[in-house]
């Protein structure tokens, strides 16, 4: 059956919201010195942050990455899971967008030109909760977009009616909850990736196979391909090195969304499959104020992480105070005893 033939259900629209571009403000030395002495430093595990820098997944098995500029989201949310995508010569940027208050994700975007994110909209908004926004060029053209719908107990292929603005529902992949579904293409078909198990998701991974978009998807012989706990979770498109693939994976190990784990595949086949670990990365090797990272996605020259904030809590005054004044009488008597 074509795509273009499949039994699409009614069309899923985003709203109207507009998310304005984030303008990092940078404090001059006393704000720092003021912000040091009157906030400390806590783990928040929603205070997720999308950052944009040149560069490719690969750049992740050096030792470095460039300078990253971070997206802010608006008040009462926070973006992760973020897919670049390029479609006819222009960049663009998808995300999971969680509104603390509603306690779901809708999917935003934005286009990106020269490095910079425009506006964000939401562009999916369900019932349920979405979020990684895997896109998928078809062979036969179009645009489609995989989305985690774990929530809703199915995995969907979504058409985009006008990219990346306006999207419909489409067949059903796979059933059962499912979370970052992550597909790749080679000669023997259509490979999708699926995080399960444990209280982060992450201890298994199961792998289908399928030789048209649409499906049907067929379970791998081995599944769990991979079982580990919380090891085995997607975190963002594969990529290739020549002949060498890579997957991205989340470690769980310190909390959910601690750390970046990088796959060698080294075999995929109809009846065989085998990984072996690379890089394990966490956020402190690069931002002193990340406390974890779940996500890289590149295209155009820019790569896209995630990466979850500490977040700067209020001390009350008399604390401050309190604090001070032992401090300054600690130097006094170390002072006096110089002194005798």
């Amino acid at each position: 059956m074509a795509l273009q033939e499949l039994p699409w259900s009614a069309v899923s629209l985003g709203d109207s919201r507009d998310y304005p571009h984030y303008a990092p403000h940078r404090p001059n030395a006393l704000q720092r010195i003021l912000r040091r002495i009157t906030t400390r430093r806590v783990a928040d595990p929603e205070n997720w942050q999308v950052g944009l820098l040149p560069g490719h997944g690969l750049d992740l098995l050096g030792p470095g990455l460039p300078a990253c500029r971070w997206i802010e989201a608006p008040r009462g949310h926070y973006f992760a899971d973020p897919f670049l995508v390029e479609v006819e010569g222009r960049t663009f940027l998808l995300v999971e967008d969680w509104d603390r208050e509603l306690r779901k994700g809708s999917i935003a975007a934005t286009e990106v030109v020269d490095g910079i994110p425009g506006k964000f909209r939401t562009v999916l908004d369900e019932g349920f909760h979405l979020s990684y926004p895997f896109v998928v060029h078809a062979e036969q053209g179009g645009v489609y977009m995989i989305p985690e719908q774990a929530s809703n107990g199915a995995v969907h292929l979504y058409e985009a009616l006008e990219f990346p603005w306006r999207w419909r529902r489409g067949p059903q992949l796979v059933s059962g909850s499912f979370v970052d579904p992550t597909l790749w293409v080679d000669d023997e078909g259509y490979w999708l990736w699926l995080g399960s198990g444990g209280p982060s998701w992450s201890d298994e991974l199961h792998l289908y196979r399928a030789t048209r978009l649409e499906g049907p998807y067929l379970p791998h012989p081995q599944n769990p391909v991979c079982s580990h706990p919380r090891r085995c979770r997607p975190a963002g498109p594969a990529f290739r090195n020549g002949s060498r693939l890579y997957r991205p994976a989340q470690n769980c190990e310190g909390g959910y969304g601690a750390g970046l784990l990088i796959y060698a595949v080294e075999e995929l086949t109809r009846t065989r499959y085998r990984e072996r670990l690379v890089r394990s990365l966490g956020p402190a090797e690069f931002w002193p104020d990340r406390d974890g990272m779940h996500h890289v996605s590149s295209a155009a020259g820019l790569m896209a992480l995630d990466a979850n904030r500490y977040r700067r809590e209020r001390i009350p005054l008399a604390e401050v105070l309190t604090a001070k004044m032992r401090s300054m009488g600690g130097r006094t008597s170390h002072s006096l005893d110089g002194e005798l």
